[in-house]
């Protein structure tokens, strides 16, 4: 199967994971295989209005690793649930059109995530969305 990273050159790797029914991000399990992370994009498959599964394949997806989106122009805003604990450094740089984050969760989660150097969503405009219980 064919994936992509944010460097927009093709890979083949078998923890490579394409989701069902969509091609756009690129998921790989942990180490640990405890959780996923994103680890690329499909450019040809990306949206304006990117959403981070909260799991994939009945496991949570919990990071958003190094370059995932590095200089993708297409991404305006960004979707993330409660269950991302780590935006790694330069995850998401360069996205020159991303514009917003909105989370899915308290402010006290958003602000226990941790979020690496230049990560990309420094700055931006963030909404906040309290899940019901």
């Amino acid at each position: 199967t064919e994936h992509y990273c944010s460097c927009r050159e093709t890979y083949y790797r078998d923890n490579y994971v394409a989701p069902n029914g969509s091609d756009a991000l690129v998921f790989e399990l942990s180490e640990d295989e405890s959780y996923y992370r994103v680890v690329g994009f499909n450019p040809a498959k990306i949206g304006k209005n990117l959403v981070i599964p909260a799991d994939y394949m009945g496991i949570e997806v919990k990071e958003i690793y190094f370059n995932a989106f590095f200089e993708c122009e297409t991404i305006q805003t960004v979707t993330l649930t409660s269950n991302i604990q780590w935006i790694r450094s330069t995850a998401f740089t360069y996205c020159k059109n991303l514009t917003k984050v909105i989370f899915v969760g308290t402010e006290d989660q958003w602000k226990a995530i941790e979020k690496g150097y230049q990560s990309g969503v420094e700055g931006l405009a963030f909404e906040l969305y309290v899940e019901k219980k």
